[in-house]
């Protein structure tokens, strides 16, 4: 799932590729996908951060809904280089999560 505070046509489309992508692919908690060129301009996001959201059981199977959150290149690097939950953290005391919002600042300059 995408979150995004208003009406848009790329979130839902992104999604539907993405879903596409899947039947092949698995998308595993906590992985990144380069996104860059498939978000409409202007934006800071270079990424997907796959963040688990929500556990669900599906025909007798257990699966989950994870959030994809548009992240910036900063920030990126700064999951490479420390715990995820902490630029989660960062992105909630700032207002940001769960949205993915093209026009945000990154949240490592504050």
């Amino acid at each position: 799932m995408i979150c995004v505070r208003s009406d848009c046509n790329w979130a839902p489309n992104l999604i539907s590729n993405l879903a596409r992508y899947t039947i092949d692919a698995v998308l595993e908690p906590n992985e990144t996908m380069d996104i860059g060129p498939a978000l409409p301009a202007p934006t800071k996001l270079v990424s997907f951060l796959f963040l688990p959201y929500v556990k669900v059981n599906v025909d007798g199977k257990d699966a989950s809904v994870m959030l994809c959150l548009g992240i910036t290149a900063d920030e990126l690097t700064f999951i490479r280089e420390h715990d995820i939950q902490d630029l989660v953290s960062r992105l909630k005391e700032t207002g940001n999560y769960p949205y993915t919002d093209l026009s945000r600042k990154s949240v490592m300059n504050r």
